[in-house]
């Protein structure tokens, strides 16, 4: 994994931890360097006005062969971050804002009822969703409580664990939404028992992934530091 690139759906995942951490602590110098951060990745992940590549080369230029940066969870995600942060470039949000948008009006169009989720992209949807205007928050969670069973599978999640942790985290974020308590339930069982337990049997190092599996189960056993806070408004996309 040291040299497969990297990601925007977990760099975004560093920068809202750095945020979180540093407003919860009142750690200025935290939510500094997730400025610092996303200012020098923005121009090597961001496409002004197009979209986020979801993946860079190691040396952070673009992959010849992925597909063409466009509206995505990523565009919406880097967007969703760049209002949380206190940056003092505007630029860097109207770059993402359109790409947002346009992401957001497919989900209010229902677009998001015809894909099938995996653990991982039904996670970061009902973390994003919190931040959604209740319209579009509601059709998402509604296509989450029809999806959530098969998503959340044991079975075929466990083949790349960190995947299923990350939905995890997700579901036991939706608790106390309607509809969700039964698996909000499994999920923390999954994580408490089922992640808990592998993971202390897997040295780290000893696979390609045991880094970022025992990354993931830690999100998933305190999905309280994924959630929205109050002061946090809904998103403004439009």
């Amino acid at each position: 994994m040291c040299v497969d690139g990297m990601y925007w759906h977990y760099f975004d995942k560093w920068l809202f931890a750095l945020y979180r951490f540093g407003k919860h602590t009142n750690d200025t110098k935290l939510v500094t360097e997730a400025c610092e951060l996303a200012m020098r990745a923005h121009p090597y992940f961001v496409a002004p006005g197009s979209g986020v590549r979801w993946k860079l080369n190691v040396d952070a230029s673009p992959i010849p062969d992925l597909e063409a940066p466009g509206p995505s969870s990523d565009a919406l995600s880097a967007f969703l971050l760049y209002s949380l942060l206190p940056l003092s470039k505007d630029r860097m949000t109207e770059d993402v804002r359109g790409p947002a948008r346009v992401y957001v009006q497919y989900v209010a169009s229902g677009g998001i009822s015809r894909r099938r989720l995996d653990p991982l992209s039904f996670g970061l949807q009902a973390w994003e969703a919190q931040w959604m205007p209740p319209p579009i928050r509601r059709r998402i969670l509604a296509f989450l409580r029809a999806c959530g069973s098969e998503a959340l599978d044991v079975r075929s999640g466990m083949q790349l664990p960190f995947r299923l942790y990350g939905g995890l985290m997700g579901a036991i974020l939706l608790r106390d939404e309607e509809g969700f308590d039964e698996l909000a339930k499994h999920a923390a069982r999954v994580a408490w028992e089922i992640g808990l337990e592998y993971e202390g049997n897997v040295p780290a190092g000893s696979s390609e992934h045991t880094a970022i599996n025992k990354v993931m189960l830690a999100a998933a056993l305190d999905p309280w530091a994924w959630e929205r806070r109050g002061f946090e408004g809904d998103l403004q996309v439009a």
